[in-house]
């Protein structure tokens, strides 16, 4: 069952839909939107998505980590959180910082004000004004950090930002204190690890970014040579000889695709590759 916070966030987002439905230009480019989400490509990932976060929410059941809401969060995290997490995929050329950032972040002071703020949800109409508050706030320093004439606002709504999130710990602190004891400290402790074990789609982004990578250095291979045959022996080469390394297929440009298109054998393809791994080809 729905909490105050989240009926308030479906509350704003069926708002939002109906009034961009009303609007006929807004509602032809939604329209378009969802054609592009949903084309083949990235239904094959949507697909991909749902069934790592399913699984890995399974598997925490299964060992007996499960607690009575997780399912739903599971379902909210996947549905925000973790598309953030999924399209940083061009990110993912630094697999280790990404990995890095990714659990800071979980473990981090914003994920524990968010966890402090399970612990007690404000009323519905609290919320209903809270949530677009700290929407515009946010969404205003974000607009505000791209010129330096608007650093001093930016610097003003991140400290509004941060008393905002010390006035939610102090009265979910003080409503803790006061209700300690109907507080379930397993599902609370559970509650705050699941997200943890759900970035494990950083895997699934680093997956993305290699196809991707691959899916471009193929499109480099392919221009200006008409045998296909050719197209075909250096795309094969590229990949048995860097497989997954994905700072090496994302930095494959410049002449080198041409050239390994136009090798006359498949170990001179091999051989191009290697050279290029060992630095002795340089990207121009």
């Amino acid at each position: 069952m729905l909490n105050n916070r989240e009926l308030a966030s479906a509350i704003l987002l069926a708002i939002g839909l109906i009034a961009a439905c009303i609007s006929g230009s807004l509602r032809s480019k939604l329209l378009s939107l969802a054609r592009a989400v949903f084309g083949w490509k990235l239904s094959l990932l949507w697909i991909t998505y749902v069934s790592l976060v399913a699984a890995a929410t399974y598997g925490l059941h299964r060992v007996g980590l499960g607690y009575p809401d997780s399912t739903k969060d599971a379902v909210l995290w996947g549905s925000i959180a973790g598309l953030v997490i999924l399209f940083k995929f061009n990110e993912a050329v630094e697999a280790p910082r990404l990995l890095r950032y990714t659990l800071g972040g979980a473990f981090g002071a914003t994920a524990l004000v968010e966890f402090l703020a399970n612990l007690y949800v404000f009323p519905l109409f609290v919320q209903l004004f809270f949530q677009p508050f700290a929407a515009v706030v946010k969404g205003s320093s974000i607009i505000a950090a791209r010129d330096e004439k608007t650093l001093p606002a930016k610097r003003a709504l991140d400290g509004l930002l941060v008393a905002m999130g010390l006035a939610v710990v102090f009265v979910v602190g003080r409503h803790l204190i006061q209700h300690h004891d109907e507080v379930d400290g397993r599902s609370t402790l559970l509650s705050f690890l699941q997200p943890v074990v759900l970035s494990v789609v950083v895997a699934m982004t680093y997956i993305v970014a290699l196809a991707a990578s691959y899916e471009l250095a193929f499109m480099r291979i392919g221009w200006g040579q008409p045998s296909r045959r050719h197209r075909v022996r250096a795309k094969l080469a590229l990949l048995v000889t860097l497989h997954v390394r994905l700072q090496e297929v994302h930095h494959f440009a410049g002449i080198l695709p041409g050239q390994l298109a136009d090798a006359a054998s498949w170990r001179a393809a091999r051989r191009i590759v290697r050279d290029y791994r060992s630095g002795v080809l340089r990207v121009e």
